[in-house]
């Protein structure tokens, strides 16, 4: 269940980690 767990942390966190990248690279950008 361990491993089962991190694979569904991963994958959910995956989708969201080019948009928090793309987020932080827009405000370092603007700032």
């Amino acid at each position: 269940m361990a491993p089962s767990n991190a694979f569904s942390h991963i994958r959910l966190k995956c989708p969201y980690c080019p948009v928090e990248s793309s987020v932080a690279d827009a405000k370092r950008v603007y700032f």
